[in-house]
């Protein structure tokens, strides 16, 4: 694992090293010289020292395409910290879910986009992206806020010649994902508690140990939230070398074998992160528990079980990572005002607005708990464009599985058959 990210690392220097012979008129395609040459600098040191074009005493408007909540948006574009570098900017938010095609049919310019990765694959089609390296590079955009397999995903959303996009996180060391447990039914079973770097099959088995039948109270011991991310923590792709949909893969029975299982053996369809949070009746979750717990860790800590958390279990013998859902900002072909998109960009992920994210996240009765199982490195999935497509028969077929009782053989059959049309009828009709 750490020899891959090392080698991340040096792709995205020797890259951005050949990068820097070349530049284009807008955007250019070459990435920051000064990067591969070690000057990029940290903290208020490398925002001090970057040169652009953006003169802040203009007055200026910024369309934005948010794909967060509206408050988000409020508190990181509307924020002091982005006031005071651009203190003659307007910004506007533009809803991703509004429909992009719609906005660019009705004249809408954009100049920023917050999307995911997933998204980003439509902006591609639409023709939303452009080539940052040469704004990258004038601007001497600090790169080392960024974790090594950030960078890496960065490489392959360029396609290792480009940068249309760079992390939507900064400074941030932590994954939304973990294995949470409620330590009172722990100790009401005399139940040792689950450990740091856990696989699936170990949860498992201490899930059953913990689902009884106590007091009339059915206490039951694990539930998966989005079986799918356990994919991507894997970094599975639907489509094979051949594209062709292919769940050949060893892998794709192991994931259906967790989920088969912990229904049959644990939970009964008994999943929900509710279950966990407000019955208090189950003992572990694994998945996202950045909203129901992380952030809510202080104010709603009388409502809350007595909890704690160890990092995400991963499959033995693949690579200790967790599931990511990867956000980015791109700079958009349509805008007017490249050197004002850029420096909010760069406004955005600066420590001044990391340390705010920071401190919100970070409340006291968080820091009580164990916080470093939120360390797990995050994977480098990177979706295509038809992804979204075969999570979703995936996700229909898990629980179709899981309650007309059927084999994870002939389940994978079916999902791989069912898949395959769906792909077709998605490269027939464009969408």
């Amino acid at each position: 694992m750490r020899k891959s990210k090392l080698m991340a690392i040096v792709m995205f220097m020797v890259f951005i090293l050949a990068a820097g012979c070349g530049q284009s008129d807008s955007g250019g395609s070459s990435a920051s010289n000064d990067a591969s040459k070690g000057n990029v600098q940290t903290g208020n040191k490398a925002e001090q020292a970057k040169k652009s074009n953006f003169d802040p005493t203009k007055p200026v408007t910024l369309n934005v395409l948010w794909s967060g909540p509206e408050s988000q948006f409020n508190e990181r574009v509307l924020s002091e910290a982005v006031k005071k570098r651009m203190p003659n900017a307007t910004f506007k938010m533009f809803p991703i879910g509004d429909g992009v095609q719609e906005m660019i049919a009705s004249g809408v310019k954009l100049d920023v986009m917050n999307v995911t990765t997933q998204n980003l694959e439509e902006m591609k089609e639409l023709g939303l992206t452009t080539d940052m390296s040469g704004l990258l590079k004038s601007t001497k955009f600090d790169m080392s806020r960024f974790k090594p397999d950030q960078i890496e995903i960065m490489n392959k959303i360029g396609g290792g010649t480009q940068i249309i996009s760079v992390p939507g996180k900064s400074y941030w060391p932590y994954t939304n994902y973990a294995l949470a447990y409620n330590k009172d039914i722990f100790d009401k079973f005399g139940v040792p508690y689950p450990k740091d770097n856990m696989v699936w099959e170990e949860v498992i088995e201490l899930g059953k140990r913990v689902t009884r039948l106590d007091g009339g109270v059915q206490y039951v011991g694990l539930g998966i939230g989005a079986p799918g991310k356990i994919r991507e923590q894997n970094m599975l792709s639907f489509i094979g070398k051949d594209g062709k949909v292919d769940l050949s893969n060893p892998l794709y029975s192991r994931i259906f074998d967790v989920w088969k299982r912990t229904y049959s053996e644990i939970n009964q369809g008994k999943n929900g992160t509710n279950v966990f949070v407000k019955d208090k009746i189950m003992a572990m979750f694994a998945g996202n528990i950045r909203t129901t717990l992380l952030e809510n860790a202080t104010r709603q800590k009388d409502e809350l079980p007595n909890w704690d958390m160890v990092s995400y279990p991963y499959f033995k013998g693949q690579p200790f990572v967790s599931p990511t859902t990867r956000g980015v900002y791109a700079l958009a072909s349509t805008s007017g005002n490249p050197d004002a998109a850029m420096e909010l960009i760069d406004a955005l992920l600066s420590k001044e607005v990391a340390d705010t994210i920071m401190d919100q996240f970070m409340n006291p009765e968080l820091e009580k708990k164990n916080i470093k199982a939120l360390e797990m490195p995050e994977n480098t999935f990177l979706p295509d464009k038809y992804d979204s497509i075969g999570a979703n028969l995936l996700g229909k077929k898990l629980n179709q599985m899981t309650k007309e009782n059927l084999d994870v053989n002939t389940t994978l059959r079916q999902l791989q058959d069912e898949m395959q049309k769906a792909y077709d009828e998605a490269k027939t009709t464009g969408q």
